[in-house]
Formats: structure tokens, sequence, C-alpha cells
């Protein structure tokens, strides 16, 4: 089940979600975790209800469809998915002002998500 939470060294939100099991062979891990970059609760359960009305369709696909898909198909699907997350980022910048505590956050964000790729 999806969560939101301040972890205790953040101060922001992050959202939380797992994977479920029988799609972990598409995954390289057993939970996706975003920063909500925001730390106000009401805009975090809204951002948090967008991520998992999003992942949810991502999993119906592959739940569906991901054992009769090529690698190719997969890969296609997973660039997709990350041009609605670099969309959905880009969304919430406007709503922020850049300083340099964010630029930092967003390093750290960036470095994640490079990795995640990987």
């Amino acid at each position: 089940m999806p969560t939101h939470f301040v972890p205790h060294n953040r101060a922001s939100y992050y959202y939380r979600v797992t994977i479920p099991r029988s799609l972990l062979p598409y995954f390289r891990r057993g939970q996706i975790w975003r920063s909500l970059r925001t730390n106000n609760r009401d805009q975090a359960t809204l951002r948090s209800a967008k991520w998992t009305a999003h992942l949810q369709e991502l999993f119906i696909l592959l739940k569906r469809k991901g054992a009769h898909m090529t690698s190719s198909d997969i890969d296609t699907l997973v660039e997709r998915w990350l041009s609605s997350e670099v969309e959905f980022l880009e969304d919430n910048l406007a709503d922020f002002r850049v300083t340099d505590e964010w630029l930092e956050g967003a390093e750290l964000v960036w470095d994640s998500q490079h990795e995640s790729l990987h």
C-alpha cells in the first residue's frame, strides 16, 4: 500500500510504494521511493494520489501483458513512464522557488533516479 511520509533526516514528504511480488521481475527493487518535493501535508497527499494512480496503471499493464511483451516493448513502456515522471517533476517545479537548498535536494534525487535506472 502506498504511503507518504517525512523521513527523519529530510524536510519534505516522500512517496513509497511496495512493488507487487508478481511484478518484481520487472523492477530491480521491492519498493519505489520518490520525493514529493513539498513539506505541505495537503500537497503531499495530492501528489501521492497522482503517483498512486500512475503506478497502478503501470502495474495493471504489466500484470496483463508483461509476460507477453518483448524486452523492447518493456523498455518502451519504461521510457514512457520515465517521460511522464519528468513531466510530473517539471509541473511541480513551477511551485517552487529555486534555492541552494533546493538545488542540493534536486541533485540527491537526480543521483537516486540515475542509480535506479542502472
